[in-house]
Order: structure tokens, then C-alpha cells, then sequence
């Protein structure tokens, strides 16, 4: 669950927070290179690096499918799958109580597309449920079909009239699972972030507040409308 937890809290932002490889000591002599595949993951086989392992790829996506696809990550069929948008960091950071409730893996999507990277995980975990996050300024209509058809499964969507909104639609959709709740600032993404271990493991509901003294134009939910 730990595992799991800390792989949703990197998915969430899609980016892996890890060493570089072969850091461990400076003086130590450069390993061989490690074969993976295209989603990053150590192909059986190779000789291990010391340090580290990294979840990365060329770009978010290809990180993504990295986490999701890894060791320590998701591969049991029939379960849920929470999407999220990629061209935005509110709802990704405000489905870790759901995900955790489901043990589900969080993927992206475009508004008006699925990426391909997205399509290869649906097909390979055949989910039962897919759960999207926000409303169709996040994921249009047309792609929440799509990702239906992907997967071959049922289709729900939690959505708010805004960012702010649609985490308090989640956290309803979780119900009262936890003694704990996570309130973080919707001026960064930053302690949603930390934040998002914490509330995976514990299925705890989270809010955004609105940051204080924030210009107007910066104003996330402004955006969202």
C-alpha cells in the first residue's frame, strides 16, 4: 500500500522524483546500462545500477505509463482506473482518496483526445470502471466515449462547476472513509502534492482553497470557469 501510494502521489504530477541512476557513490565506477523498455521498466535480464531505480520517460505521458506499468504498480484486470486531464493539475491532485479507495491507478487524457500511451494501459488492464475526473473542460464527451470504447467498460464521470467544485464532488463520491482530510492551497500545486501519499493510503478526502491575496488573473478557478 505504501508502494502504491507514493507511485499515485508521482503520477498525479506525472513526474518521477528519484535519483538519477548510478548516483549512489561518487567514486563508484559507472554500472552497464540497464535494458528497459519503452516504458522505462528494467527488462528481466539486465544487470541492476546501484542507486535509485528511476520511472521516467521522454515525456509526462511516457512517465505515466511508466509508474502504472512497473513492478510496484498496477496489473491485476477487471478493477478501476481514474483519468484525469493532462493539461491540468487540479483534478489529478484532488482524486487520491478516490483512486486509494478504488486501489486504482490514475491515467491522462486530453480534452479532445487519448493519448496512445493512455489507450496501451486501458487495453492492458481491461478496467471494469473507468472513473474521469472534471467536467468536459478537462475531458470533452467525445473522448470520455472514446475512453470508454478503449477500455470496454462502464463510464462515470464526478465534475464541479469549477476545480474547487469538482474535489468536493470526489470527496463525496468517497464518503466518510477516513478520520483525516486534506485542505491545500489552489495557488500551487505543491502541498496538494506532499499531500497526495498521505490521502491515496488513507482514502482522505481533499479541498482547494483559494489562495490569499492572489491577483484575479491568476486565479485557478477564474480559469476553470
Amino acid at each position: 500500500m505504501k508502494k502504491r501510494a507514493m507511485l499515485a502521489a508521482s503520477l498525479a504530477l506525472t513526474c518521477a522524483l528519484a535519483l538519477p541512476v548510478g548516483a549512489a557513490f561518487a567514486d563508484e565506477p559507472a554500472a552497464p546500462a540497464v535494458k528497459t523498455d519503452a516504458y522505462g521498466n528494467v527488462i528481466t535480464g539486465s544487470k541492476p545500477q546501484p542507486g535509485w531505480p528511476r520511472l521516467s520517460g521522454d515525456i509526462a505521458l511516457d512517465t505515466m505509463a511508466s509508474i502504472v506499468s512497473s513492478n510496484a504498480g498496477w496489473s491485476v484486470e477487471g478493477g478501476t482506473v481514474v483519468i484525469a486531464s493532462a493539461e491540468g493539475w487540479w483534478d489529478a491532485l484532488s482524486v487520491s482518496a478516490l483512486a486509494g479507495s478504488e486501489g486504482a491507478p490514475v491515467l491522462l487524457s486530453y480534452r479532445d483526445s487519448v493519448p496512445q500511451q493512455t489507450r496501451d494501459q486501458l487495453k492492458r488492464l481491461k478496467p471494469a470502471k473507468v472513473v474521469i475526473v472534471g467536467g468536459e473542460a478537462a475531458v470533452s464527451e467525445k473522448t470520455a466515449a472514446e475512453l470508454a470504447a478503449v477500455a470496454g467498460s462502464d463510464l462515470k464521470r464526478y465534475v464541479g462547476a469549477d476545480a474547487a467544485g469538482t474535489a468536493e464532488a470526489v470527496s463525496e463520491a468517497v464518503g466518510n472513509k477516513s478520520e483525516y482530510a486534506v485542505v491545500a492551497t489552489a495557488g500551487t500545486f505543491h502541498d496538494a502534492l506532499s499531500a497526495a501519499p498521505f490521502a491515496y493510503a488513507k482514502h482522505a478526502p481533499g479541498v482547494f482553497h483559494p489562495a490569499r491575496r492572489q491577483p484575479v488573473e491568476h486565479d485557478p478557478f477564474r480559469h476553470r470557469e
